[in-house]
């Protein structure tokens, strides 16, 4: 299957700085790539909106 969503590389906020460079040190100590890390927490926050629409409507 083809990687049709590869990003090399996008800006970062001041404001979040300070968590992507927690972030690089939770992937170094844990072994584990930071585009999973964003991954599965964009998929959790996801699932989470899309219950929060089942229970409202």
């Amino acid at each position: 299957m083809e990687n049709k969503y590869s990003i090399k590389s996008f800006y970062i906020p001041k404001e979040y700085q300070e968590i992507f460079q927690k972030l690089d040190d939770y992937c170094k100590y844990n072994s584990i790539s930071k585009s999973y890390v964003i991954c599965e927490a964009v998929k959790e926050y996801l699932e989470r909106e899309k219950r929060k629409k089942v229970k409202r409507g």
